[in-house]
């Protein structure tokens, strides 16, 4: 579920400290609105909405929620009145709802985090000697001068979904990524640190139970959704994520625009489910689309969603903007879609190499569940359980991978990932005096053997 944040939105954060607030007179012209410590120096700088920004103050105490949430200043007023040091933060955050950003200032020492699940991140770089963080890498990047990591980008155009570590990784040189699970912390003098705040739960909850709690959320969450001023609108593909979504927000919105495209390739049954559903959902508006009307991907003028880092969807941006177009002209200012839902409910079957350490039988069980959706055959799949491997061997073996001619034979999925391949329009690269060729395969391997080696503890 996403709620699109102007790309002017930012938010700046320093430390309460002289350096500070030098750094943000370096800065402050392209950050207008500024929130203040306690002491009085700059704290957060940046641009957003006014909703987009609730403050609360107890004493020396300041906590700033950043982001869609229907938290009211009030309410978190109420929250920041028990916070006397940093670690008091935790019971506070869990007990906001939202999507959002949390910052606190609490006696010269400065918290913030972003979301468990990674949709908003936290960045950090120095300016000079001066510790800063922000929400958005390319800001920091600006401020401070950063280059693009090529590494980083050359390494997404082969694998374009990356996952941990690499997925915490600034795509800015000297700019860096806190985990998702940590929050930052600002001294008033000395360096920044990231501290771990969350740990995953344990699984003790039935099925049964897990899903009641899955549902009451996403109900609550789409019910903070509501736009103050017109018209709440959704994706109704088929799936089962955006799916149910639609109907969640049919619970409190009578006027509810649903969005659907319409054909796509014959094995393609999400326009059928589509269409059972939008006969359920009876007070909701159904716009749909046929697919032949979106714009061709590249035709002019191009519009990309943003400059921050490269984006695995910025190929469909001109017919995401051509369904936008639509639904405002229906009277939507506010749009739920059900990304996200995949990486939550639809794992991998690497987990079936501990289970079957564990449970042999219900393991065995689980492949043949997995085996008959994938088509895997038998022996390359007994195979690929009991071959396991930690998370640097399977780097080492994508680097050497890319040195292949031969395509890589088709295997089950049951390692960390897809096993990476050069991407078959790769040339060799030259550099050097002409007529000297290089061993670009040979370099680009060593490089990623150093990005396996970093995996280890």
């Amino acid at each position: 579920m996403e709620q699109v944040q102007s790309l002017n939105d930012h938010l700046v954060v320093f430390p309460d400290s002289p350096g500070g607030a030098r750094a943000h007179r370096q800065i402050g012209s392209e950050a207008p609105q500024l929130v203040a410590h306690a002491s009085g120096r700059p704290w957060l700088a940046g641009s957003w909405a006014p909703e987009d920004l609730v403050v609360s103050a107890a004493g020396p105490v300041r906590v700033a929620v950043f982001g869609p949430s229907p938290v009211t200043p009030d309410r978190l007023g109420s929250l920041v009145s028990s916070v006397r040091a940093l670690p008091d933060l935790d019971a506070l955050v869990r007990a906001l709802p939202g999507n959002t950003h949390v910052v606190a200032s609490v006696d010269g020492q400065v918290r913030f985090q972003g979301t468990v699940t990674g949709t908003r991140c936290v960045f950090t770089a120095r300016l000079g000697d001066v510790p800063i963080a922000a929400d958005r890498a390319d800001v920091l990047a600006a401020a401070t001068g950063a280059e693009p990591d090529e590494d980083l980008l050359a390494t997404s155009v082969t694998y374009g979904m990356l996952f941990a570590p690499l997925s915490e990784r600034s795509w800015w040189r000297g700019v860096h990524q806190v985990a998702a699970d940590s929050c930052l912390v600002l001294p008033a003098d000395g360096a920044a640190r990231s501290v771990r705040w969350w740990q995953p739960p344990e699984p003790h909850l039935p099925l049964s139970q897990g899903a009641a709690g899955v549902r009451a959320r996403l109900r609550e969450a789409v019910a903070q959704r509501q736009p103050q001023q017109g018209r709440l609108s959704a994706d109704l593909s088929g799936g089962m994520d955006s799916t149910s979504l639609c109907f969640l927000a049919a619970e409190h919105s009578p006027d509810l625009l649903t969005f659907c495209w319409t054909g796509g390739s014959a094995i393609n049954d999400d326009p059928l489910y589509a269409g059972r559903a939008a006969r359920l959902l009876t007070r909701a508006e159904h716009l749909t689309v046929p697919d032949t009307d979106a714009p061709p991907v590249f035709s002019p003028p191009y519009w990309a969603v943003d400059t921050e880092a490269p984006r695995a969807a910025t190929r469909g941006m001109n017919a995401i903007r051509f369904g936008i177009r639509h639904l405002v002209e229906h009277g939507a200012t506010r749009h739920l879609a059900g990304h996200g839902a995949d990486e939550l409910f639809t794992g991998g079957a690497a987990y079936l190499h501990t289970l079957f350490r564990r449970h042999p039988v219900t393991a065995w069980r689980q492949l043949r569940a997995h085996r008959a959706l994938h088509c895997w055959p038998l022996l390359p799949s007994l195979a690929g359980l009991l071959h396991g491997g930690d998370l640097g061997t399977w780097w080492r073996q994508c680097a050497d991978d890319l040195a292949r001619t031969a395509p890589l034979p088709r295997t089950p999925s049951l390692g960390w990932g897809e096993r990476i391949p050069a991407t078959p329009w790769a040339t060799r690269a030259r550099s050097g005096p002409p007529g000297r060729s290089s061993a670009p395969w040979r370099t680009r391997s060593r490089r990623w053997h150093r990005t396996a080696d970093s995996t280890r503890p």
